[in-house]
């Protein structure tokens, strides 16, 4: 969770490998629900090398490499 003050501006979940349908699920699920309770929609999940941008639930969730999350500014 990124938070400015006492707004969060991001959401962000962190697995190894996303490439199994069970684990992908569980990171998905545990990320749309903190997005509900939290009411953050900037949502990211950090993975050994998958790269997309998916809709789930209405929702767009970033999958994003380490190594690109790492030269991000």
């Amino acid at each position: 969770m990124l938070k400015q003050a006492t707004k969060i501006n991001k959401l962000i979940q962190v697995c190894y490998n996303i490439s199994d349908t069970n684990t992908k699920e569980r990171e998905i699920k545990s990320l749309l629900t903190a997005s509900e309770e939290l009411s953050c929609n900037n949502l990211e999940i950090i993975s050994w090398d998958y790269e997309a941008e998916e809709k789930h639930k209405g929702e767009t969730i970033k999958f994003v490499p380490l190594w690109k999350w790492l030269l991000k500014e």
